[in-house]
């Protein structure tokens, strides 16, 4: 009876280990269509606005969600106080997003283009960063989800047949 139970919680340890892998994949794929949704909010208020880029942090980070809001409002404070560059700011920014959050630095990575807001006067120039930021943003979308056709059910799989194996071995 004994060994019966072990092996029903070693087969349900496995798979539960199995379907946290396979929704680790869906977490990426929720946060980066999130970080998508503030990204294109921050290219309408940099496009339609024309606020600082200060007070659009501001805006950004009190509609946005932990830990996303306490990430922009620090970018905000960064530049009202003036203490580093942008740039600095940014990189420390999306360095906080990869430790903060279920994404990884391959999923933001291309964000570093937004560090050019900073330098760029023409609303044209703008245009065209947030532009290229969203296509990159899309392809890294797609990536995700072919990741998770091709991975999330093999997880699942492959914890179940680990905890059966292990039993049979076990056994």
């Amino acid at each position: 009876m004994i060994r019966l139970i072990g092996a029903v919680l070693f087969i349900l340890t496995s798979s539960l280990y199995g379907w946290m892998q396979a929704k680790e994949l869906i977490e990426r794929r929720s946060e980066l269509n999130y970080l998508s949704q503030l990204i294109t909010a921050f290219k309408s208020e940099v496009s339609f606005q024309r606020s600082s880029l200060g007070e659009i942090f501001l805006k950004i980070s009190e509609k946005s969600r932990l830990p996303y809001q306490n990430i922009f409002h620090r970018i905000y404070r960064g530049m009202e106080c003036g203490r580093k560059s942008f740039e600095d700011m940014w990189q420390e920014a999306l360095e906080r997003m990869a430790a903060e959050t279920c994404l990884k630095k391959e999923d933001i990575q291309y964000m570093m283009e937004l560090t050019n807001l900073a330098k760029a006067i023409d609303l044209r120039y703008r245009e065209e960063i947030f532009e290229q930021v969203t296509r990159e943003m899309e392809e890294q979308k797609k990536l995700l989800e072919n990741e998770y056709r091709q991975k999330g059910k093999v997880y699942c799989c492959m914890g179940i047949t680990i905890g059966i194996l292990g039993v049979i071995i076990l056994i």
